[in-house]
This record gives C-alpha cells, structure tokens and sequence, in this order.
C-alpha cells in the first residue's frame, strides 16, 4: 500500500481511537474489508481535493515570495512596465484611427465618388466635406486632371477638364472658374460698373486678385479705358491660367496693362503714400496709433475710377475683408464718380454672410448696393456681388447704353436688361440689407 494511503489510514485510525476513548468505550476490531474501502475513499477525495486546490497554493506560494522580495524591485522596473503600457496604448489608438479613417476613405470611393469614363475619380470641393451652410456637396466627373501643385505661397492650384464644362480651374479646393461659365462672373464684374463711363474717356480700373484673367480679359473690351493696373498675390495662378485657359492669355499683352505681384492690401496702402499694417497679425498698439493718424487721400494721379476686388473668399485673401482695408478703398476712388466691386457670396446658401458684408460697406460708402449672377458651378448658383459708390446710384444714374452699343461688345450673359434687373433682389435679401433701391 503506498505510503499516503498508510498515513491517511493511521490519521484516520488515529481518529478512531480518540473518538472510542472518548466515548469511554473501548473501540471494537475493525473490519478488515471495511477498514479497506474507507481508505480507497479517503485516497479519492484527497486527490480530488489536491487537485483542486494546487492551482491556488500555487498562486500563493508565488505571491508570498514575491511580497517577501519586494523591496528588491528597483523603481526602473516600474518604469518599463510604465513605458511599454504607454507604447502599447499609442499604437493601439493609432492603429484604430488609421483603420477608422481608411474605412471612411473606402465608404466614400464605394458610395459618393464614382469613376469618370477615363477612371479618374470625381472632384468635389473641399475633398468632398459638406459645405459648411446647407451641408451638401457638388461632385464632378474629372476626365483628366491637368495640373495640380502648391505654388509659391502655399496655395493648393488644380486644372482638371469635364465633358460638359470644359477645363475646371481650382484654388485652395474651391472652384475659382470653368470655361462653360466663366462669362456669366466675369461679364457681370466688369461690365456693370464700367456701364457708368460708357461716356467717359480715359477711364482707369484697378483689379485685384483676377490672377485667371477673365476680368482683365472682359474689362480691356471696353476702348475708353486708359490704364488696367492688376495686383495678383499668387504669380502661379496667373501662370496656369495662361497655359490652361488661353483665351485670357493675351491680356496680360496688352501695352494698356500693369501688372504686379503683390498683397493688394499692401498695394492700397503703399499707393496711399501709408505704411501697410496687416491688421490680423499687427500688434493692437500699432493699430490703434495707424488709426489715430488717419487715412490720407490718394494723388488726383494714383486715383482710379473702378476697383474691382475679385478674389478667393477666404486663406490668403483676409486682409481684404476689414473695414481699414475698405475704408483706404475709398480714399484711393476718383471722388466724382469712382465706384468699388466686389465678389460677395451665396445668398441662398450663405445669407449670414452677404448680411454682414452689406453692414459692413454701409458703415464706410454713402451708397452700397447687392446685384446679383445666375453661376452654375459656384454654390447654390445664386451670387452676389457688392456694388458701392459715394455718387452713383446703380438706378438713378443715368447710363449711356448707346454708346455701350457703340463700343460692339460681344457678350454672352450682360445685357441692359440684365444690369437693370440684377439689382432687384428677393424679398429674404431685402430684409437683411440696409440700403434698398425702394
């Protein structure tokens, strides 16, 4: 018999006997079988009772010479088991987030940007995020993409070409023009405010931004004016247009034409005989010292009688949203007669917006007014420009359309029709704008 079984049996006989003489009887002879098959249980229920509790004796024995050995642990241990957690929560998360955004990247290809006939994907603006006011998106079939590079001032410049809207030019994301309708901006930009000089000779015009050339291009159409003086920031737009967009290249040939890369807010200023502060980035002492100086009144020569600003809507382009930046505007216009134009915003997507700007211009021009552009490729198609004069009222002022006839300008948007009717908005714009034709 094995020995545990002999020492569980004399435990167990052992037992007996201390339970006989304290019975105070003697203890009987035992039976040797059943002597037997008490030990063969005994054996079975102590195995069973091992086996089950050597997995918690284990665990104990390691606890109790590990708390004996604690204090040998050095703080450096710490440390690691501290840092490998720390490594393995990082990429953990990083793991999940890369996995989280190529499932995004992957429902978008699958479900929103479909392959063009030529396998291209789509372009939407904005890489396809909602626009920010009526939270949809347009998407357009690329056939081929051109060009696409960042020029030297960090602006993103893209030129695909559509099927039905020929070649696309973007800035930053946004559509800037298309050579299906260009004409209806370009046309409604330029011609309007140059109607109010149909009669007048030696007429001066300043643009800024225009880096396409489709305002220059539209406003040299006009043979009385004298001078075109154009301020682009970014010398790449200009650079892409002329190979992309042809047709406005040999503006920038013609001798009536100077053209500068500069900020045009830098420009106003200079042309004023003023230092040029940046007002978003200009120290507040600094502002407040320019303001108390004041603005001073261009030269009779470094005046202009239009100034067109047609630009992107926001980056690179926020000095020419302050009131500092208008106000000087309006000292460098031609007193008796100078007129500003402006591209404004979407009213219909974006009423906020076209609101403010309107509140803004009445602050600084006696006269300011919204017309308005049927554009397709620009958001909601419905665009405003702001038209804003100290003189000229857009209906009260009388224009001479017969000598605009005589001028033989071809067109395919502007007519007389068309300016008179562009100034009569909508009742929802009326009711956000100070000045009103009624």
């Amino acid at each position: 018999m094995p020995l545990r079984a002999r020492g569980i049996a004399t435990s167990s006989d052992e037992k007996k006997d201390n339970n006989s003489t304290n019975d105070g009887k003697p203890s009987s002879p035992p039976n040797e079988k059943d002597d037997n098959e008490n030990k063969n249980e005994n054996i079975e229920v102590t195995n069973a009772t091992s086996s089950f509790r050597r997995p918690f004796r284990t665990c104990s024995r390691f606890y109790r010479s590990r708390c004996r050995n604690i204090k040998r642990i050095q703080l450096d241990a710490f440390a690691i088991m501290f840092l490998i957690w720390g490594i393995t929560l990082y990429f953990s998360f990083s793991f999940g987030i890369q996995h989280a955004m190529y499932r995004y990247e992957s429902f978008f290809d699958r479900n929103i940007c479909y392959d063009g006939v030529s396998g291209e994907k789509p372009f939407s603006e904005h890489e396809g995020t909602y626009d920010m006011h009526a939270r949809a998106q347009m998407v357009y079939e690329v056939n081929e993409r051109l060009y696409k590079n960042d020029s030297k001032i960090g602006q993103t410049i893209e030129v695909f070409s559509n099927s039905f809207f020929g070649n696309v030019l973007v800035v930053e994301d946004e559509i800037m023009i298309t050579e299906k309708d260009e004409r209806n901006y370009h046309e409604m930009i330029s011609h309007v405010p140059l109607a109010y000089f149909n009669d007048a000779a030696n007429v001066r015009v300043l643009i800024i931004g225009g880096g396409d050339g489709g305002t220059l291009f539209q406003v040299l159409k006009h043979p009385n004016v004298k001078h075109v003086t154009m301020v682009e920031l970014d010398e790449d737009v200009v650079k892409v247009s002329k190979k992309y967009f042809p047709q406005f290249a040999k503006s920038y040939d013609d001798p009536r034409v100077t053209l500068i890369f500069d900020d045009g807010a830098k420009y106003v200023s200079e042309r004023l005989g003023m230092k040029y502060i940046n007002i978003a980035e200009a120290d507040p002492l600094e502002v407040r010292i320019a303001d108390q100086i004041g603005i001073t009144k261009a030269k009779p020569e470094n005046e202009f009688d239009v100034i067109l600003i047609d630009s992107t809507d926001y980056g690179p382009a926020i000095p020419l949203f302050t009131r500092q930046f208008y106000m000087q505007i309006q000292e460098l216009l031609d007193d008796e007669k100078g007129i500003l134009v402006f591209n404004c915003d979407s009213p219909a997507w974006a009423l906020d917006t076209v609101a403010y700007v309107s509140t803004l211009i009445s602050s600084v021009y006696e006269r300011n007014y919204l017309y308005q552009v049927f554009q397709p490729t620009y958001v909601s198609g419905h665009y405003t420009f702001m038209f804003a004069s100290d003189n000229v009222h857009p209906i009260n002022t009388p224009i001479d359309w017969n000598a605009f006839q005589g001028k033989n300008i071809k067109t395919k948007y502007y007519n007389q029709g068309i300016h008179q009717a562009s100034f009569q908005l909508p009742q929802f714009l009326k009711d956000v704008v100070p000045h009103k034709l009624d």
